[in-house]
């Protein structure tokens, strides 16, 4: 982003989301779609389609390992926020029928 005297300005992450969507509410509720884990509190995943698949060990509603589920309600955000960087590797990886 240039300023008027042509000096480049770094930005963080959420002052880039403030200014896509400025509010005065929390955050987390004026998030881009498909940004979850850019929330805090980070949301979870599920989907409420909780299938465990035996070959490749993800549930195929939410793309988590069993151990990330039992993990996820006492992580920390950045805990969760691994987990949602995982899951955007696992949706890249898997062919979806």
């Amino acid at each position: 982003m240039q300023a008027n005297s042509g000096r480049t300005l770094k930005m963080q992450t959420q002052d880039k989301i403030r200014l896509i969507f400025p509010t005065t509410a929390p955050m987390s509720h004026h998030l881009p779609p498909g940004a979850p884990e850019l929330a805090t509190p980070v949301p979870s995943p599920c989907i409420s389609l909780c299938k465990m698949n035996r070959d490749s060990g993800f549930c195929e509603g939410c793309l988590r390992t069993i151990d990330e589920i039992v993990a996820w309600s006492q992580a920390d955000d950045a805990f969760k926020r691994g987990v949602w960087a995982e899951i955007r590797r696992r949706e890249q990886l898997i062919d979806f029928e």
